[in-house]
């Protein structure tokens, strides 16, 4: 029997201190506890914890969002054999990590926030605080953390004192990035003592030229992010970063883009993944309907579909182009 893992292995942690085992924007059910008002001991065997584990061993998906969950769409990719550990309470913690508690970043995608985010001197301070009282004790078991995930890794710069804390006192531990590309310089990365700790990295940068880029990206640097992604390339390909995965969300700008795209990745070695403009945040809801192009009632939805009808994409792995892209694509 084949079952998804996430919520015996796996964390998310939102601004506000709530505990997910995946996808918060998108999982159905409530969070399992709150790291603020909690004990993470109370937290991962929770009376919430406790009900979606075992809906799970009984094959009950009903908490998940089957339409947006690329991996519920793809269990033969992500989910596992049932492991002997995969029980309704654990004294096991989780083996990956996600902090989504710092937006702190250096550039603002026009789909994703309306300024660019900086934390003050107060908020860092704080954020450093909960390194070692909050996120250490959570770490014990863990083979991977993800300590950026709604902000840029290498542009905070709490996420980067988080980084050098975890990778001096967890030496097993490695490091999944999200990133714009900007500074995923190599002096940055050997500064932060990762450059051999690093399983995966993801890069959005959306656009396969400068000028489409540059629509999307204020305070950007696309030359910058082309030099990056050759040094990160030359890492996977010596076999140091095991997976390199260059992000693209669709939407009304950069569509027509999405096969030039498909051979920057291939160039490089990289995964393209393509994602759904999602209205997550009040910085994007005003525009959500003017940038997605995916939605059926956009002017410009046909021509999406005519670009998702070119037979490049069937040179894309199921989990590379997300469920409500690749549905369109089986609808056409």
């Amino acid at each position: 029997m084949k079952v998804c893992k996430e919520p015996f292995e796996n964390i998310e942690i939102t601004i506000d201190g709530n505990v997910y085992f995946c996808c918060s924007h998108d999982i159905e059910g409530k969070s399992i506890g709150n790291i603020y008002s909690q004990s993470f001991e109370e937290i991962w065997n929770s009376p919430k914890a406790i009900e979606i584990r075992t809906q799970i061993l009984n094959n009950n998906y009903s908490y998940c969002n089957p339409e947006l969950c690329y991996r519920l769409s793809n269990p033969n990719v992500y989910f596992d054999e049932k492991k002997d550990y995969f029980t309704e309470t654990l004294n096991r913690y989780p083996k990956e990590v996600k902090l989504m508690h710092d937006r702190e970043c250096n550039a603002n995608c026009i789909f994703c926030r309306k300024k660019i985010y900086r934390n003050s001197k107060e908020e860092n301070e704080k954020f450093n605080k909960l390194i070692e009282t909050h996120f250490f004790p959570i770490l014990k078991d863990a083979e991977k953390i993800i300590p950026n995930a709604i902000g840029d890794a290498f542009a905070s710069r709490h996420s980067r004192d988080l980084i050098k804390a975890v990778a001096e006192k967890y030496q097993n531990i490695k490091f999944e990035l999200l990133t714009n590309g900007i500074l995923a310089t190599p002096k940055i990365i050997k500064d932060l003592g990762i450059e051999n700790r690093m399983d995966t990295v993801f890069v959005s940068f959306h656009a396969a030229s400068k000028s489409t880029y540059n629509k999307l990206v204020h305070n950007g640097n696309f030359n910058m992010v082309m030099k990056n992604i050759k040094y990160l390339s030359d890492l996977h390909n010596k076999g140091i970063l095991r997976v390199l995965q260059f992000n693209f969300v669709v939407n009304k700008y950069n569509y027509k883009e999405m096969k030039d795209f498909i051979k920057l990745a291939k160039e490089h070695n990289a995964t393209p993944s393509f994602w759904e403009l999602r209205d997550y945040n009040e910085d994007i809801h005003e525009k959500y309907e003017d940038l997605a192009i995916h939605l059926p009632t956009h002017p410009e939805h046909k021509k999406l579909l005519e670009v998702l009808n070119d037979e490049i994409f069937d040179t894309l792995k199921e989990h590379e182009l997300f469920p409500v892209l690749r549905n369109l694509r089986r609808k056409n």
